[in-house]
């Protein structure tokens, strides 16, 4: 379904209603035509959450310094350094989960939540109100586990359009609260202003916060009244406003670690070998022809299994491996030799030399993957 224009303002509403008339439950996803979409999320016709656009991390941010002040130091820690989710025992919905669990720990009450949601909401709702045209999806089914909230969205609706309304009459209608105001004129601007108005302005327009950041910062609450001290200044050229990216993340993604098989050999067709067999086997390869190169390349990458060559021109795999070991970030990793001789004396100089094992020549496919289980746990 596309919404353009006028008929966005007009048609909203009686989307939400006949949202709520059929006690609809599951994401609206509202994709305009460029940025990231909006999601709001219903249960049984009403708004549960909502998130998506420009800058989730800072409007999270903003709404928690705003009516969460008392987690705000913890939220900043949080993101100077990202958890996986199982560490923080949530579990798909960072934004979400994250209020629950705070909930869970008594840090927050149930009213500030509800304040902080509908904070969020009404933002989202005012930004759709600036879209030129968007396109609307619906998928059906559960999105949270426990609803924190249930937010009638006509009168947030409602709220979102006053803002609109008081927007265009103040001739902001063009500004976008997300972008940053920055100082291009300062020697001009300088004279437009006393020195300590100056001087304040410089300090807090540097172009890393947006309208709506500052308007949290300076406890104003009011982004019309602020925006509106701006704009004489943005006309006369003195002032612009520029995009800024969002913030960082207090989550980190969970990762899964691909091991790294190394293979020091200066036979181009036993690398061949080997990568092909340690690829099909879902894992990482590193093939080194010259040996003289191999410890600055193993100590730069660190594989986590390494098969020497025991017959090389410039030194041999017993040579290397000794040497290997006396390296503290490769001295526990296991080393396999790749020998054509079976014999005593050889195994004792490989004991000698610190190897973890061999491989004897020709080399069987089997014997490479029953080496890598063996090591790469």
């Amino acid at each position: 379904m596309e919404l353009e224009d006028k008929s966005i303002n007009q048609k909203q509403a009686g989307l939400f209603y006949q949202l709520q008339k059929s006690q609809f439950s599951g994401k609206m996803l509202i994709k305009a035509a460029i940025g990231s979409p909006w999601i709001i999320s219903f249960y049984l016709g009403r708004i549960i959450y909502a998130t998506g656009g420009r800058h989730p991390v800072r409007r999270y941010q903003r709404n928690i310094a705003i009516h969460l002040p008392q987690i705000l130091k913890e939220f900043l820690e949080l993101r100077d350094n990202p958890q996986l989710p199982e560490e923080l025992g949530i579990e798909q919905y960072w934004e979400y989960d994250l209020l629950v669990l705070w909930l869970k720990q008594q840090k927050i009450e149930t009213k500030q939540v509800n304040q902080f949601i509908t904070s969020q909401v009404k933002e989202i709702l005012f930004d759709l109100t600036q879209a030129k045209q968007v396109n609307i999806e619906y998928q059906e089914g559960k999105t949270y586990s426990n609803p924190l909230t249930l937010i009638n969205p006509e009168l947030v609706t409602l709220e979102a359009w006053k803002l609109k309304q008081n927007w265009q009459n103040a001739k902001l209608a063009d500004r976008c609260p997300d972008f940053a105001p920055v100082i291009v004129k300062p020697e001009e601007l300088g004279q437009k202003v006393s020195n300590k108005t100056f001087q304040g302005m410089a300090k807090l327009l540097d172009g890393t916060k947006s309208i709506r950041d500052l308007t949290t910062q300076l406890s104003t609450h009011n982004l019309i009244e602020f925006t509106s001290l701006l704009r004489p200044y943005i006309e006369r050229g003195l002032i612009e406003l520029v995009e800024i990216p969002d913030l960082s993340l207090p989550i980190r993604e969970s990762t899964i670690y691909i091991p790294l098989v190394a293979c020091v050999d200066d036979s181009p067709s036993i690398c061949k070998t080997m990568e092909s067999v340690v690829k099909a086997s879902g894992y990482r390869f590193l093939g080194i022809s010259d040996e003289m190169r191999a410890i600055n390349l193993l100590l730069k990458h660190k594989p986590d299994l390494i098969f020497l060559d025991f017959v090389m021109p410039k030194i041999n795999g017993y040579e290397l491996c000794s040497m290997l070991r006396k390296v503290p970030e490769l001295k526990d990793k296991p080393i396999v030799i790749l020998s054509a001789y079976k014999n005593i004396v050889e195994r004792f100089r490989g004991k000698i030399s610190g190897c973890s094992s061999f491989l004897y020549k020709p080399i069987q496919t089997e014997h490479i993957t029953d080496t890598m289980a063996k090591y790469l746990k």
